[in-house]
This record gives C-alpha cells, structure tokens and sequence, in this order.
C-alpha cells in the first residue's frame, strides 16, 4: 500500500520524489527532514546489501578471508554490475543459478510431499 500511494502521489506531481511532495503539503522543515531520513535509509539499505552477502559468503567459505575483503569484492561487482551490460559480466553463470532454482524447488516439493521424516532418516544415515 505504500509503494503505491508513493507511486501515486509521485505521478500526479510530475514524477516529483517522495520528499519533493512532502514538502509541497507539509512545509519546507518536513521536505529536509524527509530528504535526510531518505539518505540515511539508503545508507542503511546499501550497508545491508554490502555486509549481509560478505557475512554469509565469510561463513560458507570457513573465514578463509576477512569480511571486508568480501565487502570490498561485492563492492567492486556491484560497481561493474552498474557500468558493464550484463550479458559481459555475468551471462556465463546464469544457466548454472537456474540449475541450482530447479534443484532446490524439486528438493522442496519432495519434501512437502513426502515429508521430513524421510529426510531425517536419510541424512542421520549419511
């Protein structure tokens, strides 16, 4: 619902943002206040998006390098992402991430269908 009162409000004001249209009905305070609250969101969005995958890729891969070697190299892919066409960076790996979809969403109908036990038993014995 928000989004689309966002959406909304921001088309009838000539695709102003969310903060331009703050501070047409709620004043100039309002309008910097919004502007500021945007910039630390997306200072906060941006952190997670950086810090969360470094974590989890640090965690998968026994802490072999530090968590910010990992933040710097989703930087650095993030930054490529953006400037490069995305068939040069990473059109190669596609096929194996579908694969990967696939398999996992025929791991999870078995297992709604057969249910755990099965799999409990079949991993104790592995």
């Amino acid at each position: 619902m928000h989004d689309y009162f966002s959406g909304m409000l921001s088309i009838r004001h000539d695709g102003l943002s969310i903060s331009e249209v703050v501070g047409i009905y709620l004043g100039p305070t309002a309008k910097q206040f919004m502007r500021l609250f945007s910039v630390v969101l997306l200072i906060f969005v941006g952190t997670v998006f950086l810090v969360g995958p470094a974590k989890i890729i640090d965690g998968m891969t026994g802490n072999i390098w530090n968590v910010w070697i990992w933040v710097a190299i989703i930087l650095v892919y993030y930054v490529l992402s953006t400037l490069l066409p995305i068939d040069k960076l990473i059109s190669k790996l596609y096929p194996i991430f579908g694969v990967a979809m696939l398999l996992m969403a025929i791991g999870l109908v078995i297992a709604l269908f057969l249910g755990t036990t099965i799999f409990q038993n079949w991993f104790q014995r592995i």
